[in-house]
C-alpha cells in the first residue's frame, strides 16, 4: 500500500520510511531495512543457490559431542576427526529434487524429546556471532553450503578441524568463513578465500550477502503482546548473517489476520478477533480529583477558553437528574484530542517538571499562556496542541539528550494524528478508545497507521501514549499467527533484498501449541505460504524446523529427519530416522522415540496399581469388587482391559471359593457346636432322671 499524501509529508520529516521506486511498502520492509538500502528491481534469472548441507559439532561444552547431521539428499558426507579429512561423495539423483514446490529446496526435521538438544543447534546455527560465542565457549563446529558443482562455503568455529582450511587462514583466527571447491576424485579441499571478499557475479554481491538465516525462536513471551524493546543488533559475522524473527511488527500481524489467513485455513476461527487502540490514561497517581489534577499542570489548555477532554467520560449515567446536553465533539474527534492532550500532559508531568526550579516553572507556563487560541473548535484545538507540543519538545530534547542520550521529535504525533483522522469514524467506540474488527478484511488506513507505530515505537513517549494489544484469540490462535506472521517476514526479505538468494529459516517447535489437527497440516500451511507469495525464480528457502511432534514427521521423508537420542550418560547420539514421509500415524506414535509406553504415565501407574490391588485382597469383599470392576470397565484400550478383567475375575474366583470353605467349615463347626450342646443337655437330663 502507499500512505497518503498528507501522512507522507508529515513522516518524511522524522527520517520515516524508505521510498521505494520500484515496489509497495510492504509491512516487513520498515523491519528489514536495515539489510540493505537497494531499492527493489525485479530479481534477475539466478541458478545457484547457496543449501546448508551438513554440520559438524565436534564440542560446544553442552551435551552434543563429535555428531554429524547432513541436511540434504544431494551428497554422502563425512568427517573422520582423528584425521581431520573430510569425506563428500556427490549422489547420483535426489528424488525429492522440487518436492515442497518451486522456491522450496528441502525441508528438514530436527526431531526430539523435551531436553534432548533440538534447540541448542538450531541455537548454534541461528545466533548471531557475538551471543553464540557467549553461550558456546570454546566450541568446535564447522557447517559446510553447497553453491554449485565442486564448489561450496565452509563456516565455523576453530579451523584447525580442518587441515586445509586451518593452513589456508592466518595463525589465531578462531571464527571464519572460507569459499573452497573440492575434489571429489582426490577428496581434498582448496580455500580460494574470505566469503566476505568474494563476489560471484556482475552485480558485486559478496558471497556472505547470497544467504540469510532468518531464526524464529521459541519463546514464552512475544514482543508483540507485552511490546518488550527488541536489543537485538546486527550480526558482525563475516559469514553469511542471522536475523531472528522474534520482533513480529502490529502491521504484519493485522496483515496477516485480515488478509492472508483465510488463504491458509478455509474456517475462519479468529472472526471474533480485534485490533485494539486505547488511549493511555495512567498519567495522575491514582484517585486524583480533576482540580487536583489541573492544579499539578499549574497551567490552562486552551487559555481556559475550552474543557481538556481527557478529563471527560464518555459513560452515561444510569438514573441522569437531568437531561445531557449533546456534546459538540464526536468521538473520532474527541479521541485525538484528548490522545493530544494526554501526550501533553504526560510530558510536561513526568518527563519535565521535576527538573524545573520554581522560577522556570512559572517562565515555562508563561510561555505557555502565551499560545494563541481563538475559537474553541477541532482545528484550533489541533493547531494550539502542535505548537504546545512544539514548546515542550524545545524545553526537553536539551535535558534528554544531556541525561541519557535520547532525542525527542514532536512530529511524530503530527504522523499519528494524521492517521488517525484517515480512520473510519466507525471504529471510534469511546473517547479513548478505537477497535477494528479483523474478520472485515484489511484496511489501508489502518494498516498504515500500524506501520508509523511500528517505525516509531522506541522513539520517546509513543509507547507511554498508546496501547495497541490484539483481543478474543485463543493461546493457540496466537501461537498460529506468529508463526506464520514470521514466514511472511521472510518472504518479504526474499522480495526486497535483490541480493539475496537462499533464505535459510529456522523454526524452533513452531506447532507447540497448536491442536494436533493443525500441526498435521503444518507442512501444508508453509508450503503453501511459500508458493502463494509472488516469489521470482532467484530465490530459494530452506527450512529446517526443530519438533516433537509426531504430527508433521509424515510429510518429510526420513533422509530429511534427524533424531536426536539421549544416552545414559546424557550424551547425545545423531541418527537418521527410520519413519518419514506417508507414515501412518499410529505408527509413528509407537515407535519408542517418540513415547516410552502407548499409555501416559499416570494411566500406566494405575493399571500398576490395580494389579496390587487385586493381589492384596485377602477375602471377598463384594463392595470392593464391585468397586474396582466399575474402574476396569472404564479404560478404553481393549486388550488392557480384557487382562485386568481376567486378573480380576480370577481372583474373584480365588476368593469366592475360599470364601465357600471358609462359610463350609463354619456351618460345620456351627452343627457340630450346637450337636454338642444338644449332647451336653441330654446327659444333664439322664442324670437328674437318675437322681
Amino acid at each position: 500500500m502507499h500512505f497518503s499524501g498528507k501522512i507522507a509529508n508529515e513522516i518524511r520529516e522524522i527520517d520515516c520510511l524508505p521510498t521505494y521506486s520500484n515496489c509497495q511498502p510492504t509491512f516487513y520492509v520498515l523491519y528489514y531495512c536495515y539489510l540493505s538500502s537497494k531499492e527493489c528491481p525485479p530479481k534477475e534469472l539466478k541458478n545457484i543457490h547457496p543449501t546448508l548441507a551438513y554440520l559438524y559439532i565436534h564440542e560446544i561444552g553442552r551435551c552434543f559431542r563429535q555428531q554429524q547431521f547432513t541436511f540434504t539428499n544431494d551428497f554422502s558426507i563425512n568427517y573422520n576427526h582423528l584425521h581431520r579429512k573430510l569425506s563428500l561423495t556427490k549422489n547420483r539423483t535426489n528424488p525429492y529434487a522440487g518436492l515442497w514446490g518451486g522456491h522450496i529446496s528441502n525441508i528438514n526435521l530436527i526431531v526430539g524429546k523435551n531436553g534432548s538438544g533440538k534447540s541448542t543447534v538450531l541455537d548454534l546455527l541461528g545466533m548471531k556471532q557475538y551471543q553464540r560465542n557467549h553461550f558456546f565457549e570454546h566450541a568446535q563446529w564447522f557447517a559446510i553450503y553447497h553453491l554449485e558443482d565442486d564448489t561450496f562455503v565452509i563456516e565455523g568455529r576453530n579451523p584447525g578441524l580442518l587441515e586445509n582450511v586451518a593452513r589456508a587462514l592466518p595463525e589465531g583466527v578462531a571464527d571464519y568463513s572460507v569459499r573452497i571447491s573440492f575434489s571429489y576424485e582426490r577428496q581434498q579441499i582448496t580455500v580460494h578465500g574470505n566469503t566476505a571478499g568474494e563476489f560471484h557475479d556482475d552485480r558485486r554481491t559478496a558471497e556472505n550477502e547470497r544467504l540469510i538465516y532468518l531464526y524464529q525462536l521459541k519463546a514464552p513471551t512475544r514482543s508483540w503482546l507485552r511490546q518488550v524493546k527488541d536489543i537485538g543488533a546486527q550480526d558482525t559475522f563475516t559469514g553469511y548473517q542471522r536475523v531472528y524473527l522474534d520482533n513480529t511488527l502490529f502491521a504484519g500481524i493485522y496483515k496477516f489476520m485480515s488478509a492472508e489467513y483465510k488463504k491458509l485455513e478455509n474456517v475462519f476461527t479468529i472472526d471474533r478477533a480485534v485490533c485494539e487502540f486505547r488511549r493511555r490514561d495512567k498519567i495522575f497517581p491514582d484517585f486524583t480529583t480533576e482540580e487536583d489534577k489541573l492544579e499539578m499542570l499549574g497551567f490552562r489548555f486552551y487559555q481556559g477558553k475550552g474543557n481538556v477532554l481527557f478529563f471527560e467520560s464518555d459513560k452515561v449515567p444510569i438514573l441522569p437528574k437531568r437531561k445531557r446536553n449533546p456534546s459538540p465533539w464526536s468521538l473520532k474527534d474527541k479521541f485525538i484530542i484528548s490522545y493530544l492532550e494526554a501526550a501533553v500532559m504526560d510530558l510536561w508531568i513526568n518527563s519535565l517538571l521535576s527538573d524545573l526550579s520554581k522560577e522556570e516553572k512559572q517562565e515555562y507556563i508563561a510561555r505557555i499562556h502565551e499560545i494563541a487560541y481563538d475559537t474553541d473548535d477541532y482545528s484550533t484545538r489541533i493547531k494550539y496542541l502542535f505548537n504546545l507540543l512544539d514548546l515542550l519538545g524545545e524545553w526537553l530534547l536539551p535535558k534528554l539528550q544531556e541525561k541519557e542520550g535520547i532525542n525527542f521529535d514532536p512530529n511524530i504525533y503530527k504522523a499519528m494524528k494524521v492517521a488517525f483522522e484517515e480512520l473510519e469514524a466507525i471504529y471510534y467506540i469511546s473517547g479513548a478508545e478505537v477497535v477494528v474488527r479483523v474478520s472485515t478484511g484489511m484496511d489501508d488506513a489502518v494498516h498504515g497507521l500500524l506501520l508509523i507505530y511500528d517505525r516509531f515505537i522506541n522513539k520517546y513517549g509513543l509507547r507511554r501514549s498508546l496501547d495497541v494489544s490484539f483481543r478474543y484469540m485463543s493461546s493457540g490462535e496466537l501461537e498460529f499467527i506468529h508463526s506464520f506472521v514470521s514466514v511472511y517476514g521472510a518472504i518479504q526479505v526474499a522480495v526486497n533484498h535483490e541480493q539475496v538468494d537462499t533464505i535459510l529459516l529456522l523454526l524452533d517447535e513452531p506447532d507447540a501449541s497448536f491442536h494436533p489437527e493443525w500441526s498435521r497440516r503444518y507442512i501444508h500451511y508453509l508450503t503453501e505460504c511459500i508458493r502463494l507469495a509472488e516469489l521470482n525464480e532467484g530465490i530459494k528457502f530452506q527450512v529446517v524446523i526443530a519438533t516433537h511432534s509426531p504430527f508433521i514427521v509424515s510429510d518429510v521423508p526420513k533422509e530429511h529427519i534427524t533424531c536426536i537420542n539421549v544416552t545414559q550418560d546424557l550424551m547425545r547420539i545423531v541418527k537418521k530416522a527410520d519413519f518419514g514421509l506417508m507414515g501412518n500415524f499410529y505408527d509413528i506414535v509407537k515407535n519408542d522415540f517418540f513415547l516410552d509406553s502407548p499409555v501416559g504415565e499416570f494411566a500406566k501407574g494405575l493399571f500398576k496399581r490395580i494389579m496390587g490391588r487385586i493381589k492384596e485382597w485377602r477375602e471377598y469383599d463384594g463392595e470392593e469388587i464391585e468397586l474396582v470392576r466399575g474402574l476396569i470397565s472404564a479404560i478404553d484400550e481393549p486388550v488392557i482391559r480384557s487382562r485386568l478383567q481376567e486378573r480380576l475375575e480370577g481372583r474373584v474366583a480365588e476368593l469366592a471359593v475360599r470364601q465357600k470353605v471358609f462359610e463350609s467349615q463354619m456351618e460345620l463347626e456351627d452343627k457340630i457346636a450346637r450337636m454338642e450342646k444338644e449332647l451336653a443337655a441330654l446327659k444333664k437330663r439322664r442324670e437328674r432322671t437318675l437322681d
